[in-house]
């Protein structure tokens, strides 16, 4: 999952993909990957509450997904920490695809300070974390 998450993530930065919100789940945010003429898509899910729908390729009906402006940001600052801090913690060799189970403790993080404490049970620095803190900021 590593080099396939460092992937998707850095296409998706560069992408000309359009961004919809999964409004089935909620306030879930993907990338149509593929799309038919009668409207429905496969869409690679990168933001929303619940881990077990995140870093996901998801068929969808047309009433299961809108688009929405590229310009706004739907990722909450918590969520793009959360991201950040597992592509810190997958560079550094201390998260694999395997891990399904610490990538879903880490995701359910409800705040800042339990995501700290999650990296700091990896002994991450404090240097390393106020570096995670720069590059969540938008």
């Amino acid at each position: 999952m590593s080099n396939f998450y460092k992937t998707i993530t850095s296409a998706l930065n560069e992408t000309a993909l359009k961004q919809v919100k999964v409004t089935y789940l909620g306030d879930y945010v993907g990338y149509i990957l593929e799309e038919d003429s009668d409207g429905k898509a496969m869409v690679f899910v990168v933001s929303g509450d619940n881990p077990e729908h995140l870093n996901k390729m998801i068929s969808l009906n047309p009433d299961q997904y809108q688009d929405i402006d590229p310009q706004e940001n739907y990722a909450t600052p918590l969520d793009l920490m959360k991201h950040v801090s597992l592509e810190h913690l997958m560079n550094k060799g201390l998260l694999s695809c395997r891990d399904q189970a610490k990538v879903e403790q880490l995701m359910s993080c409800p705040c800042v300070n339990t995501v700290e404490k999650y990296l700091r049970g990896f002994n991450i620095t404090d240097t390393e974390i106020i570096e995670i803190l720069k590059n969540s900021m938008i």
